[in-house]
C-alpha cells in the first residue's frame, strides 16, 4: 500500500506560483516536468519515510529536487508524512 502525504496549504501555494513561473519562461513542457519531478519525490518520501537526510536546523527530513533548484521539508506521523 503506498504511503501517504498531506501538503502545507502555503506549500501548495509555492508550487503554483513556480508552476506559473516555469508555464510563463519556457512553456508547458518545463512546467508539467517541474510538477512530475516534485510529485514523484513527494510519494517516493512517503512510501519510504526514513529514506532523506534529516536537516538538522528545520529539525524535519529533507528532499532535494534533482533538476530544479528546489527541496521540501516534512515530518514523519503513524500514518503519513507532512510536507511543510
Amino acid at each position: 500500500m503506498p504511503g501517504r502525504y498531506r501538503v502545507h496549504r502555503r506549500v501548495a501555494l509555492d508550487i503554483n506560483s513556480a508552476e506559473i513561473f516555469y508555464l510563463n519562461e519556457s512553456g508547458a513542457d518545463l512546467a508539467d516536468r517541474f510538477v512530475t519531478e516534485l510529485l514523484n519525490p513527494f510519494q517516493e518520501a512517503a512510501d519510504h519515510p526514513a529514506k532523506a537526510h534529516f536537516d538538522v536546523p528545520a529539525r524535519c527530513k529533507r528532499v532535494n529536487l534533482a533538476n530544479f533548484p528546489y527541496h521540501f521539508l516534512y515530518d514523519i506521523y503513524s500514518d503519513y508524512i507532512y510536507i511543510l
